[in-house]
């Protein structure tokens, strides 16, 4: 009997690896922001993909940037944020969206929440120069597209890669916006930069 379970449990095991690993992979670093005046509460959860170290470095600036893009805008106010990290150029399900229509960020049709996923870099990991500029860079879109309560003239969505044309995209005026906002963020906080350089040793 106690063999008969025992071989039981390694089946199982060996078939909910299989069945589980696509999954942890995609779950790679989960960060839950609230924010009703302040923020609530922050879960970080990480896969073999990214180090632990590398999910709190993440987590710290986009509380910080978000943090700064949130104060006096009272039309953000009250809407849940939940952050996940996701590497760079992934295939697969995340949340309710898809990153093939290379969309990073999704907000619910049904409640004041939204999800935003910040793009990893394919398993390497990230100056945090890097790292500062991509999150101001997403958190510009999505603050954008809060503001205007439209994600048109934003994103590209299709579906397709071979209808994404890249030049549209970078000259796109959301585009541009976010990538000076994102310059300017920089330039602003040099002691930001210089904090995550000291916590980095």
């Amino acid at each position: 009997m106690r063999r008969l379970l025992l071989v039981l449990y390694l089946v199982l095991c060996v078939a909910f690896g299989f069945v589980l690993a696509p999954a942890v992979d995609y779950s790679i670093a989960h960060l839950k922001y609230h924010y009703h005046g302040g923020w609530e509460g922050m879960e970080v959860r990480h896969s073999r993909s990214i180090p632990c170290e590398e999910a709190e470095t993440w987590a710290k600036v986009t509380q910080r940037i978000w943090g700064d893009i949130l104060k006096g805008n009272s039309p953000l106010e009250g809407y849940s944020f939940t952050f996940s990290v996701v590497e760079y150029g992934e295939l697969g399900p995340f949340v309710d969206g898809d990153f093939t229509t290379k969309r990073f960020w999704w907000r619910s049709e049904t409640a004041e929440t939204v999800s935003v996923a910040l793009p990893w870099s394919n398993g390497e990991s990230l100056e945090e120069v890097s790292i500062v500029k991509t999150i101001a860079h997403e958190l510009a879109h999505l603050r954008r597209y809060l503001e205007q309560g439209s994600q048109e003239g934003c994103y590209l969505t299709s579906t397709s890669s071979s209808q994404w044309n890249l030049e549209d995209y970078l000259d796109n005026p959301c585009e541009r916006a976010a990538r000076e906002f994102a310059a300017r963020y920089m330039e602003e906080h040099p002691e930001f930069l210089e904090e995550l350089l000291e916590d980095s040793g």
